[in-house]
């Protein structure tokens, strides 16, 4: 199973418009911005995506090393900002 199987949660850092993109290409994407929740430690982020059978969508690296120090979690996309170019025109 590939982790783009998984449905997303996006952290507060993901931009809209690619949540939105991503629903129009077919995947199960919530956002926890969309759910009102704003400043959450990311711990509270990657437990919530672990309840609900989510992956995290996050441009923070922090979650690596949650990750290392061994927090449970069902998956990571970590979207290097700034490496997403797009000709608007």
């Amino acid at each position: 199973m590939k982790v783009l199987d998984f449905p997303l949660l996006a952290d507060e850092n993901v931009h809209h418009d690619v949540i939105v993109f991503l629903r129009e290409a077919g995947l199960d994407v919530e956002s926890v911005s969309e759910q009102g929740q704003f400043g959450l430690p990311d711990t509270q982020v990657l437990q919530q995506a672990t309840e609900t059978g989510r992956a995290v969508l996050t441009h923070d690296s922090d979650f690596g090393g949650l990750a290392l120090m061994g927090a449970q979690f069902i998956g990571i996309i970590y979207i290097r900002p700034g490496h997403i170019h797009a000709d608007l025109q």
